[in-house]
């Protein structure tokens, strides 16, 4: 018996024997189009967070979880955390050292002012958590925009994408912190905050389930809150490794590196009574950008125009703070030494002639880690988030969207329980998955930072780790300069800080530039002129 769809084909085969390969070529076409398609779904939902962000910020379906959520610190990843968990648990309490002042740095917090970049993934992520969360940047004099800017990587002139949809914000880390602190203890009524205050140790029952866990409040006293889940946010202190080998269980093994990297920044304030005509600033963003290759050069710097009509200009090395800024009017020598426009280099030097008694603010951040919690033995209930996982170099702009990474991935696994609590295997299945998920940002930050000299490696590596791994990236940051639509490429994948090298390397377009790159070497080009708007300058002004 013949279908009709069968006698169709019989038909057309018939009648048009000429069109049976072409017919067949589209066919195979469309299905490895599909099967690729596919793959790339399969990779895009194990290796990154994007396919989780879809329900983050969502109603729990049923009745919260019984008990108390307690959260180790509160900083950014600790309030995003706290997010999260209200929409889960009856109870939510962020435990945070620090008094907090709103208009006054964190004391523990060494980039409240310095230079801080939030990728895209992030603000998706607060968008979910906080759907008017752009409305509250701007109401708030903050900026959002596109992450599109002169950008030099190395001596390589980055093209902008011709398209460009997701937007981030220029705010200030200290801005970014209290904007989320004040959305969560407004919208979410079962989150508390306890300021002075610090977790010392937790106790486990016969399950070895924690139980409770103790609190050192400001004025000495020592209370126990009973706990249904713990979030370690203590950030790059990990204070949970002595809470877990106190308690008996093993800590994980933490792997450390020093890339040695300082920063120099300082905001200036353009409503005071001398100003500059700022017709060469973009309304919003990044005004310029230069971070070297891996090992071809130690600086960077990058000018910024962020909130409350503000602009922030930031030097960094790395290896050290040999050649860094060490004042205000020092500053537009150190440019100078950087690829740029004269434009750039003009309104620098402007700003710190006209504000030459701006303070600049010096970082010289910790050791870069990773925690290898893989190795760890941990109660059930129990969750590291941001840098108590892994602390990567400043300078690439990740360590907030991992934290938002690791809370979009917290949300999905929590999601998944449908008891009363979270059941035995829940930690194993939560650092499995994430570690999938974030373990490429470690990978390759660090190895980028093994192109320097003056990197101090982790014990049993070598400098000479990665070197094929940055040959590589030197031709993407190549392919970057002549083709725009393999910015648009990296944009999705690093700016996203969601991307995985299968993702990256499989990129047809991709792989096409790195081949010819290596083939043919570098094509001579000249350096496109900056586009000043007609009529614009840099001058001062009264």
């Amino acid at each position: 018996m013949a279908y009709p769809l069968q006698e169709s084909l019989r038909h057309a085969v018939q009648e048009y024997p000429n069109a049976v390969p072409v017919v067949v070529a589209a066919v195979s076409a469309t299905m490895l189009y599909i099967s690729w398609k596919a793959v790339q779904r399969a990779i895009i939902n194990r290796f990154t967070a994007l396919g989780d962000l879809e329900n983050l910020g969502k109603p729990r379906s049923g009745r919260r979880l019984k008990g108390t959520t307690v959260i180790a610190g509160g900083s950014i990843s600790g309030l995003l955390a706290a997010r999260v968990a209200s929409t889960h648990y009856e109870k939510v309490i962020v435990i945070e050292s620090e008094q907090i002042v709103e208009d006054k740095p964190r004391t523990y917090v060494m980039q409240s002012l310095q230079l801080h970049t939030f990728l895209a993934f992030m603000i998706k992520a607060l968008v979910k958590l906080y759907p008017d969360f752009t409305d509250q940047v701007r109401a708030g004099r903050g900026r959002v925009g596109y992450f599109i800017f002169p950008f030099w990587l190395g001596k390589y002139l980055r093209l902008d994408p011709e398209t460009y949809d997701d937007v981030t914000c220029f705010v200030t880390r200290q801005s970014m912190e209290n904007l989320i602190r004040r959305l969560t203890r407004e919208r979410c009524a079962n989150v508390e905050i306890w300021y002075k205050a610090s977790v010392t140790g937790f106790e486990t029952d016969n399950t070895r389930h924690i139980v409770s866990t103790q609190v050192r409040k400001g004025d000495g006293a020592v209370v126990n809150l009973d706990t249904a889940l713990l979030l370690e946010c203590s950030g790059p202190a990990v204070a949970s490794r002595k809470w877990l080998s106190k308690n008996g269980f093993t800590p994980p093994v933490k792997k450390a590196y020093q890339p040695g990297v300082v920063y120099a920044s300082a905001i200036f304030d353009m409503k005071k009574a001398w100003t500059i005509n700022i017709d060469v600033i973009p309304t919003v963003g990044y005004l310029w950008g230069v971070r070297p290759a891996a090992g071809a050069a130690r600086e960077s710097g990058y000018v910024t125009r962020i909130e409350d009509n503000q602009i922030l200009i930031c030097a960094a090395t790395w290896g050290g703070d040999e050649g860094l800024p060490r004042n205000v009017p020092e500053l537009p020598d150190y440019f100078d030494r950087l690829p740029g426009w004269p434009e750039h280099r003009q309104l620098i030097r402007l700003l710190c002639e006209t504000f030459s008694d701006t303070p600049l603010l010096i970082a010289r951040p910790s050791p870069c880690h990773q925690i290898q919690w893989s190795s760890a033995v941990m109660p059930p209930n129990f969750a590291p988030i941001g840098d108590a996982v892994q602390k990567l170099n400043a300078q690439y702009g990740q360590g907030c969207c991992q934290s938002a990474m690791c809370v979009t991935t917290l949300d999905a696994c929590v999601r998944r329980e449908k008891g009363t609590a979270v059941s035995n295997d829940f930690s194993a299945r939560y650092i499995k998955l994430l570690m999938g998920r974030i373990t490429y940002l470690w990978d390759s930050s660090r190895l980028t930072d093994y192109g320097w000299s003056l990197t101090e490696p982790a014990p049993g590596e070598s400098l000479k780790d990665g070197a094929f791994e940055r040959y590589v990236q030197v031709r993407v940051i190549e392919a970057m300069s002549l083709d725009p639509k393999v910015t648009r490429h990296v944009y999705d994948g690093s700016a996203q800080a969601c991307n995985h090298h299968l993702l990256e390397i499989l990129n047809p377009r991709l792989l096409y530039w790195i081949i010819r790159l290596s083939l043919f070497g570098y094509p001579e080009r000249g350096v496109p002129k900056y586009r000043l708007k007609p009529g614009a300058s840099v001058k001062k002004q009264a």
